[in-house]
């Protein structure tokens, strides 16, 4: 279906330079490079313009559903925008597929580098030819992610503690198989489990079916409340409502 995500990606950027953290769904492959194969910088930036323009790109990057083609590097590059892009919808289309995101630019709770800001960006990627019903759903749902996200880090340091992590993971583990890296965030990173509940559900009948109605679109499916929780946040509490209500975010009391 074009509604379906083909893939759900978190990028951030600081002082330190920018950096895919989770992408999900994600493939762990067997490590065939030979152990003194030299270590990679995650870190490296790639020339983007190069890579997009290269007549070597596959005419397709969706194969069986998913995100293919992108490099790790080559989307971070890609979705670290510029400050003055930030907090606002930015969109992108790369062959088949489309991007849309809503990144965002918080003031980290503990500083941890010389500006102390951080940008955070949730990104999802479609096929080109969803609805604009559809990619505006899906901004809406990245924009209220960085809502959550930016109140949550001013409130516990959340998105500072999980993407020291994250990073973590990547520098003790990164390899040629990325992919390893995304399973271990995946087993110890709260914020990367609430991103693959986000995809599974949004692949599923749950919030997928709940945004959709509020965009407008009619369907003979209706289900009932859908949450994510972020922490002590639900962001997303999706009632079926033919006047289309908002979504209304709600805290939990300790």
């Amino acid at each position: 279906m074009e509604v379906n995500p083909l893939s759900v990606i978190l990028v951030k950027s600081d002082s330190k330079g920018d950096r895919l953290l989770f992408r999900y769904p994600f493939q762990v492959q067997d490590n065939t490079e030979p152990s003194s194969t030299r270590r990679k910088n995650p870190y490296t930036l790639p020339v983007v313009e190069d890579l997009l323009q290269s007549s070597s790109l596959p005419m397709s990057n969706i194969s069986k559903g998913n995100l293919t083609g992108f490099t790790d590097e080559v989307l971070s590059s890609l979705f670290a925008v510029k400050s003055e892009l930030c907090n606002k919808k930015f969109e992108l289309k790369v062959n088949d597929v489309r991007f849309v995101c809503h990144p965002t630019l918080l003031q980290l709770k503990t500083k941890q580098d010389e500006s102390g800001i951080m940008l955070v960006n949730v990104v999802f990627a479609l096929q080109a030819l969803a609805s604009h019903s559809v990619v505006k759903c899906y901004h809406d749902l990245s924009k209220r992610m960085g809502i959550v996200l930016k109140y949550e880090e001013k409130d516990v340091g959340l998105l500072s503690e999980q993407t020291q992590l994250m990073t973590s993971v990547h520098d003790d583990c990164y390899s040629n198989n990325p992919g390893a890296a995304f399973q271990t965030i995946l087993e110890k990173c709260s914020l990367a489990n609430n991103i693959k509940k986000m995809y599974d559900d949004l692949c599923s009948t749950g919030i997928l079916v709940q945004l959709l109605i509020l965009c407008g679109i009619k369907l003979n499916v209706v289900t009932g409340l859908v949450n994510l929780r972020v922490n002590r946040w639900i962001p997303l509490e999706l009632l079926p409502s033919t006047k289309g209500a908002p979504v209304a975010f709600k805290r939990e009391n300790h």
